[in-house]
């Protein structure tokens, strides 16, 4: 009876920590997605100060999601987005206001594929 239990209660804990770290997840993501909504709202108007300060920010945040989302996620998305903060950061440099735009496009995309494939199912949890 205690084994059971045991099982019951392991099992539980387990899809409780599955769901927390979902939400976690999302969360997290959705706060990169904001900064780079901001990011391209600076580049269509061509605010350079504030291109800047925008990026910085969206690198912070997505240090704090990355290294989670290593563990979890897929790590195809994760160079790929990766891949289009440098790009990013170059075309800050160079001022490629349009540039910035469609790699931004581009990074919208792959995280809001990337927070799609951690949602729960069945199948994930089983």
């Amino acid at each position: 009876m205690k084994s059971f239990i045991s099982v019951i209660i392991t099992f539980s804990l387990l899809i409780f920590a599955f769901f927390a770290n979902y939400f976690f997840l999302r969360n997290q993501t959705q706060i990169v997605f904001d900064d780079l909504l901001l990011l391209e709202k600076y580049a269509i108007n061509e605010d350079k100060k504030m291109l800047k300060e925008s990026y910085n920010a969206l690198e912070t945040d997505w240090e704090k999601v990355s290294n989670i989302l290593f563990i979890f996620s897929y790590h195809t998305d994760l160079e790929d987005i990766n891949k289009c903060f440098i790009k990013i950061k170059t075309r800050i440099k160079s001022e490629d206001f349009y540039g910035i735009v469609e790699e931004v496009e581009i990074a919208k995309h792959i995280i809001k594929g990337a927070s799609k494939k951690e949602m729960p199912t069945l199948s994930n949890i089983f």
